[in-house]
This record gives C-alpha cells, sequence and structure tokens, in this order.
C-alpha cells in the first residue's frame, strides 16, 4: 500500500499535510509522532528537546507559536522509534514541565508541517 497525503489547515495559519500509511506497513523503527498539550507559554524548543530526549533519540520538534512568539500550548514531538514513543507517553504523561502538568498523546499518521507564510514576504 503507498502512502497519501491529505492537505488540511489544522489550526489557524497552520497547514498540515498527513502521511496516511497502512499501520501494518511501520516497523518498530519508525518514527512516531506525538502531540503533547498543555504546555506552559514560556516552554521552549531546547525545554521539550531536553525533557523528551529522557524518553530516546527526538528526530524534530514543532512549536506553534503566538503573533507574541509565545507558544500556544501544545507541540508535536516526532520520536525516533517506537520504543522511545512509548516510553514517552509512560513516563512523560502526566509529568510537570515548567510548572504545567503535560498532556502526551501518540498519533496514528505523521503529520509535515507547512509553516504559515508571512504577509510581509508576499
Amino acid at each position: 500500500m503507498g502512502t497519501s497525503q491529505t492537505g488540511i489547515e489544522i489550526f489557524s495559519g497552520i497547514s498540515a499535510k498527513i502521511n496516511q500509511s497502512a499501520s501494518k506497513t511501520l516497523s518498530s523503527d519508525s518514527p512516531v509522532q506525538l502531540f503533547v498539550y498543555n504546555l506552559n507559554s514560556s516552554t521552549t524548543l531546547k525545554d521539550m528537546k531536553f525533557y523528551f530526549s529522557i524518553a530516546g533519540p527526538v528526530d524534530s520538534i514543532f512549536i506553534p507559536a503566538s503573533e507574541k512568539k509565545k507558544n500556544r500550548g501544545f507541540a508535536f514531538v516526532q520520536m525516533s522509534n517506537r520504543k522511545s514513543a512509548k516510553r514517552a507517553e509512560q513516563i512523560l504523561n502526566n509529568s510537570w514541565l515548567d510548572k504545567h502538568r503535560i498532556q502526551i498523546m501518540a498519533l496514528n499518521n505523521c503529520i509535515d508541517f507547512e509553516m504559515p507564510r508571512d504577509p510581509q514576504i508576499s
């Protein structure tokens, strides 16, 4: 089975393509994306990378920001493999990061983000 991509706007100004692959074709060493929410608005990319590295290798992190350059309270963390993603859910879900109890959910499909265009650049 091939991979199809569906383009959608998931949040105001943030577009994404969702890669829909049959779960059967994913191996244990396939990357897994986690949806992390209830973040403190001052939590940084560096904070997230350090914190999630406890569970295993982190491939990428996407933290949408507001107009004021603060994060919107959620992020997408891509762990290198299923084992690391499962460990992150077990160890870090409901844990405290920057005085906020974070929540973590593994996503069934990987999301490729398209950053919004800056209207001043157009």
